[in-house]
Formats: C-alpha cells, sequence, structure tokens
C-alpha cells in the first residue's frame, strides 16, 4: 500500500512516502497542504490499477496539513 508517515523534532519535521517502484515526478508545496505527482514502474501494482492504467499514468497524492509550512526552508531528499 502507498503509506507515509510524519516524523517531527523540535526544528525538523519528516514526510516519509513508502511504496515500491514509485519514482517521484514533482511535489507541489502549499502554506496547508503537500502534493506529489508520482508515476511507477510496475504496469501490475495492483494498488494503482484500481484508478486506472498505470503505465504511463501520473498519479497524485495530496495531504492537507493541521497547520501551515514554511516552504521556502523545505529540502527533498530521495532515497532509492
Amino acid at each position: 500500500s502507498l503509506k507515509f508517515g510524519f516524523f517531527e523534532t523540535e526544528n525538523t519535521s519528516v514526510l516519509r512516502i513508502t511504496h515500491r517502484s514509485i519514482h517521484i515526478e514533482e511535489i507541489i508545496l502549499e502554506p496547508d497542504a503537500i502534493e506529489i505527482r508520482f508515476t511507477s514502474s510496475d504496469p501490475d501494482d495492483r494498488l494503482l490499477k484500481r484508478y486506472g492504467e498505470v503505465q504511463g499514468t501520473t498519479f497524485a497524492w495530496r495531504v492537507q496539513l493541521a497547520g501551515t509550512i514554511e516552504t521556502d526552508s523545505l529540502e527533498q531528499i530521495v532515497y532509492v
């Protein structure tokens, strides 16, 4: 399943997305939301197939935040 975790320390917050074979295409930051657009290299992904054709499709995952974020202080780190 597409899972996320939100971890926070005194001065750092981390949003972690885990799902096999996804590739982040774009991250859209808004003051009260984060949207992540991604593709999958697995055409047989059972979760994503529920939403249509997987190959060649860009999916969007969006989360509303309880508070505001400082978009100028964000850093993207991708681990493969």
